[in-house]
């Protein structure tokens, strides 16, 4: 995995609501807006859940790699496992 997540490069990324605490997974080529979309209500899931801050992120080679590793992260279901495996093998912000 590499590049720097911004756009053109894609990357898997998870955020935590200052609120609720939940976690959510995601994967763009945009993280910038993508951001900006989860924190404006754009996006369903994260609207009405509060403000949402980046814990870190993944960087991929392309989107079928992003698909994947975003898939994984979601089957682990567990915050905890998440977290881990994001500080074992993401670059934590």
């Amino acid at each position: 995995m590499n590049g720097e997540g911004t756009q053109n490069s894609y990357c898997v990324y998870v955020l935590k609501s200052k609120s609720t605490g939940s976690l959510y997974i995601g994967q763009t080529n945009n993280l910038v807006r993508r951001l900006e979309d989860h924190n404006s209500g754009k996006s369903i899931y994260t609207r009405n859940k509060g403000h949402w801050e980046l814990l870190g992120k993944f960087s991929c080679l392309d989107r079928s790699e992003s698909i994947r590793l975003e898939t994984k992260l979601k089957k682990m279901k567990r915050p905890d496992r998440v977290l881990s495996y994001l500080e074992r093998k993401g670059d934590t912000v």
